[in-house]
């Protein structure tokens, strides 16, 4: 992970800051007269000349068509104004893309909506270098985002990618990316229930392909809505990846079967861990790799925790939560150690509480998912404080007000640095917790509490 951590630290430095000129795009200014100043702004992309080192800035709250955006090195394209992000509808059918780069580098694109309905892509960059695509969308389009042909160094932040036919974000032959806090959903949507092959609906919600040094984290990816393939893969020779931190929604158990996660042949150095995973997929991970690392995750309600096919060196599953999986793992060349594992209730479970900190140590730092069997809502008020010991109490919180008063039951387990315990509600909302038993894992400052009600 060197390689990756010091490409970050370039990023941090750099910001991708243009050094050339600024130009604004108004799709609602007068199309006399516009020069690309922010007084007298272009009408269209169509106008626009792509310059190296230059800045391209729609203004905020408009909508406007495109036929395809190719851009040159150093240039950055945003956003400029108060309002919404700007949408581009892509004009380019087939085998165009969307916005677009060959053999550039130095490329950022921040807060745009793109759609590209007819084109392979909303955004495809191939052979690049430096490229950061950082809180856009990518939507309707055949794929939503393309890394092809030996790109280096690429980092895709706090973008939202949905209704796909295909796959959300394929990377391929690519050294050096970073996916993090990206929302994946209703992706494959060729996809027609009970069945549709693979061959006419083989989406998945991110995949990785031939790629080193990839470090995947703080993502959604929610698969639940079609079948076939996986909310994450990486295939082929793969070396130095992380995944962590996610909530990860597997396929429907429908179609040609899938997985909420696959890693295929000739990986290593891969670890996951810290991943709320979660589905009814035939298992919550498939791999063929050697050597991979499994921990601090909570797997919930497949069928299997983990289909192991890799070679040696073993693969280590330890320190999981697996609630509702009838088989922690199968296969081959496999260790289970440490692992807590609690029977499926009678009833399916309508709440399930997930608290993950963004920042390692403060428990007033914590994002909170709530998620409701039926209708997989979110809650982002609440709140979780305590420190984890024997017979020690925590709170759930409601802008500071308590919902629910939580305690360890029994021992707290220290296995390599992650402590898991069992949980129980002693006082609480019905309506929210339910009467059911919760169970929790805690790894080193980093906090995912799964709570569960009848």
């Amino acid at each position: 992970m060197t390689r990756l951590l010091t490409a970050l630290g370039i990023f941090c430095c750099l910001a991708y800051m243009a050094t050339g000129a600024t130009y604004h795009i108004d799709p609602e200014a007068d199309p006399d007269g516009g020069d690309g100043t922010e007084e007298h702004p272009w009408v269209s992309w169509d106008d626009v000349a792509m310059e190296p080192g230059n800045v391209y800035l729609q203004k905020r709250g408009t909508a406007c068509e495109a036929s395809q955006i190719v851009l040159a090195s150093d240039v950055s394209l945003g956003a400029y104004g108060v309002g919404p992000d700007p949408q581009i509808t892509m004009t380019a059918e087939e085998p165009d893309k969307g916005i677009t780069a060959w053999r550039c580098e130095g490329i950022a694109v921040r807060n745009l909506d793109v759609a590209a309905p007819d084109a392979v892509s909303a955004f495809c960059f191939t052979e690049c270098k430096d490229v950061l695509i950082e809180s856009c969308v990518a939507r309707d389009s055949h794929w939503g985002i393309r890394i092809l042909g030996g790109c280096e160094d690429v980092r895709i932040l706090g973008t939202v990618v949905h209704d796909i036919q295909d796959d959300g974000i394929f990377t391929q032959w690519t050294e050096g990316i970073e996916i993090a806090r990206c929302t994946v959903y209703n992706v494959n949507t060729n996809f027609k229930f009970p069945y549709t092959s693979q061959e006419e609906a083989g989406g998945d919600g991110i995949q990785l392909s031939n790629c080193d040094d990839w470090h995947v984290h703080h993502n959604l990816i929610d698969r639940t809505n079609s079948g076939n393939k996986f909310c994450f893969i990486s295939n082929d020779e793969q070396t130095h990846g992380v995944l962590e931190h996610n909530w990860l929604r597997g396929p429907l158990a429908a179609g040609d079967g899938g997985s909420t996660l696959y890693f295929g042949h000739g990986g290593s150095g891969v670890v996951v861990r810290h991943n709320l995973v979660e589905g009814q997929a035939p298992s919550a991970i498939w791999h063929h790799t050697a050597g991979l690392e499994v921990y601090g995750n909570a797997f919930i309600g497949h069928p299997t925790g983990v289909h192991s096919y890799g070679p040696e060196p073993i693969s280590e599953i330890r320190d999981n939560l697996f609630f509702g999986v009838a088989e922690p793992a199968v296969g081959d060349h496999f260790e289970l150690t440490d692992n807590l594992v609690i029977a499926s209730p009678e009833e399916s479970p309508q709440h399930l509480l997930v608290f993950i900190p963004h920042t390692p140590g403060e428990p007033g730092n914590l994002r909170a998912l709530v998620i409701d069997g039926e209708s997989g809502d979110a809650d982002p008020d609440l709140g979780l404080s305590g420190e984890v010991a024997e017979d020690a109490e925590l709170l759930i919180l409601d802008d500071d007000d308590t919902l629910a008063h939580l305690s360890v039951e029994g021992s707290v387990l220290q296995v390599d640095g992650t402590r898991m315990a069992r949980l129980k509600v002693t006082e609480g909302d019905d309506d929210l917790l339910g009467p059911g038993g919760l169970a929790a894992l805690w790894t080193d400052g980093e906090m995912m509490v799964v709570v569960t009600g009848e």
